[in-house]
């Protein structure tokens, strides 16, 4: 298979998982106006809603994981001069809003910079 045919295949796997949340939103707001509190349900109807809701609090799980393992790169900017420093990259962990740890490198020896007018 090919490269282009791969990346094709994926954003068709990942456009249909989105028409599938959708779908379960959607489903899941409709049951909850539907079931209330003291409802005696049939024993299969409580045993799904509950398969249901494993399944997808573990893709959100594994899903939450794999952004976190991948975290996001940025470059630092020089707090000195307001320009950005070449050597320094900040890694984010948390999503870039503010949580998380972050993580400074900077490349041994000196660095290079180009003067600026």
């Amino acid at each position: 298979m090919k490269t282009n045919e791969f990346l094709k295949e994926d954003d068709h796997e990942a456009s249909m998982a989105r028409a599938e949340l959708m779908q379960i939103a959607k489903n899941a707001i409709a049951l909850a106006k539907i079931v209330h509190e003291g409802d005696d349900l049939p024993g299969w109807v409580s045993s799904y809603i509950t398969l249901a809701n494993d399944h997808l609090n573990s893709v959100h799980e594994y899903m939450e994981y794999q952004s976190a393992k991948e975290p996001e790169l940025t470059i630092a900017e020089d707090a000195t001069s307001g320009g950005t420093s070449s050597g320094a990259v900040a890694t984010s962990m948390g999503g870039g809003a503010g949580f998380g740890k972050s993580i400074f490198m900077s490349r041994k020896g000196p660095v290079k910079t180009k003067k600026t007018k």
